[in-house]
């Protein structure tokens, strides 16, 4: 995979405060999370732990129809292929995992069989943009003055003169008497903030223009800087702006706390209601030994 690396004229290595953590860069997805749940991510939990959660259905669908776009679109496979073809369909994943629970079974029958309406919404708002090669899945290594690490970044398309995120908007399932029925979510008006974030680290890191596609099965959104002011280089320069601001917070909380995640946990307030009576969805499916591990860094002796 190739990827392309921006310094600010100066040869730069990661501060010894992310590395004091076995941390190396930062992401913006990594930004869009709470505190809490960024420091039970990256701090309490291993990578191999973290990448071994569960996943609810609506995660690894994301990624397929991501998947479908870009492959269709840059390796100019077919809709055949990316669903029954035995070695490239994408669907062996969906197929691989159980599901977590009767609603999230319910919520991967209407997914899947709402597929090719969905995929068929990107493919026709990528089509509303200037024709251009596409690549996909482009890394990103970016230093941003003010962090004292690179921000790490994946582009779902890039072409010569515009990079593309895509937003999947799927519904939710509710349990009727009858089974679960599937409730319809429109597309957004606007861009949310958090994307507005990511495609400012982007544009930054391509220096070319963000275009920002929601979709669900019936409807799609396209945002770019010619029909939304988030997305103007002035605007941008905002969002980047608040970006690094968080990620600074973030840095100076692990230069505070010198490697001792103890001490890290002091400096971030969780919410002890949520994780106890699991009303967010992040800790729904949360192992109990990873929510105990969690907390423990709570109390007040080292364990």
């Amino acid at each position: 995979m190739l990827i392309l690396i921006r310094y600010m004229n100066d040869l730069r290595i990661t501060d010894p405060a992310y590395k004091a953590f076995g941390l190396e860069y930062a992401s913006v997805s990594q930004n869009k999370l709470p505190e809490d749940k960024r420091f039970f991510n990256y701090i309490v939990l291993t990578p191999q732990e973290r990448m071994n959660m569960p996943k609810r259905s609506h995660f690894t669908m994301g990624n397929i129809v991501h998947n479908a776009v870009q492959k269709i679109l840059c390796k100019k496979e077919t809709l055949k292929d990316v669903i029954f073809n035995k070695e490239k369909s994408l669907f062996k994943s969906l197929k691989a995992e159980k599901p977590i629970d009767e609603k999230d079974k319910a919520k991967r029958y209407y997914m899947a069989k709402n597929f090719k309406l969905t995929l068929k919404q990107f493919q026709t708002a990528i089509e509303t943009l200037p024709k251009q090669e596409w690549s996909f899945e482009t890394e990103y290594a970016t230093w941003i003055d003010g962090i004292g690490t690179y921000f790490k970044m994946f582009i779902d398309l890039e072409g010569q003169d515009y990079i593309v995120d895509l937003k999947n908007i799927f519904g939710s399932v509710i349990k009727t008497k009858k089974g679960y029925s599937y409730t319809k979510r429109a597309v957004p008006q606007q861009p949310f903030h958090s994307d507005c974030m990511q495609m400012a680290a982007y544009a930054y890191a391509s220096g070319k223009k963000p275009v920002l596609i929601y979709s669900n099965h019936f409807e799609h959104k396209v945002f770019s800087e010619n029909n939304c002011d988030d997305l103007k280089p002035e605007n941008l320069k905002h969002y980047l702006d608040e970006l690094v601001m968080y990620q600074q917070i973030w840095e100076q909380k692990l230069r505070l706390a010198n490697g001792d995640p103890f001490a890290l946990a002091r400096l971030i307030k969780p919410d002890f209601s949520d994780i106890r009576k699991k009303q967010d969805f992040f800790w729904t499916d949360v192992p109990q030994e990873y929510i105990t591990r969690f907390l423990n860094y709570y109390k007040n002796v080292k364990q």
